[in-house]
């Protein structure tokens, strides 16, 4: 998704790595601007699905509960522990 909307990637990237041991295969890349150039991209395809209406943002707002389509307010399935992968496919209410 990066590389085809428009994320430009360091010409001598990729490479095995900074922060640690380095990987035996070159797999890290990195864009000229550091992280903003990966949000650049990805702030443009927020935004279409935002204009779009397709998503909501909400800001400084609480969570107090969620549901999952087919399961009652006690059930939500296996390993449901309310953390953010227990919630992913879950409407947010």
């Amino acid at each position: 998704m990066l590389t085809e909307n428009g994320m430009e990637f360091m010409p001598d990237h990729p490479v095995e790595g900074f922060a640690h041991e380095p990987y035996t295969v070159a797999r890290y890349y990195r864009g000229p601007d550091f992280g903003r150039s990966i949000l650049r991209v990805l702030r443009k395809a927020f935004d279409a699905q935002l204009a779009a209406g397709r998503i909501t943002l909400s800001l400084k707002t609480r969570l107090t509960g969620h549901t999952v389509p087919g399961c009652s307010n006690q059930d939500h399935g296996p390993g449901a522990s309310g953390s953010a992968g227990s919630l992913a496919g879950s409407r947010v209410t």
